[in-house]
């Protein structure tokens, strides 16, 4: 089950994100994440398709220049691995050279309608 970006909790198979307590589970057990780690993961959720490392920077640092990719990418690396089911699964896809997309444990990308 999904929900819109003006929803106050996302579902995706097994993976809750509670978008006002600030609260993360996957496959019942919290997790915890620092704010930049759920700034990022809501802006994922809560966006269709592939979002930009440009984009990303804007909406969670509010960065317009400078040294954007390499800080989306170590704050994307911690949040995978917090993420990480250890089955060779992940929520979040890496669409090389263009940036990272929200997607379920099949591959299968999902997502609602939000501005990148």
């Amino acid at each position: 089950m999904r929900a819109g970006p003006s929803a106050l909790r996302i579902e995706n198979d097994g993976l809750v994100i509670d978008l006002v307590a600030h609260l993360v589970t996957l496959d019942g057990r919290e997790v915890q994440l620092t704010a930049t780690e759920f700034a990022l993961l809501r802006v994922l959720a809560t966006t269709r398709g592939t979002v930009s490392y440009r984009t990303l920077a804007r909406k969670v640092w509010g960065m317009r220049r400078g040294e954007i990719g390499s800080r989306v990418r170590a704050h994307m690396a911690n949040l995978r691995g917090k993420l990480d089911r250890g089955n060779g699964t992940s929520v979040i896809r890496t669409d090389i050279g263009l940036g990272y997309r929200f997607v379920g444990r099949k591959g299968t990308a999902e997502g609602s309608p939000g501005d990148r």
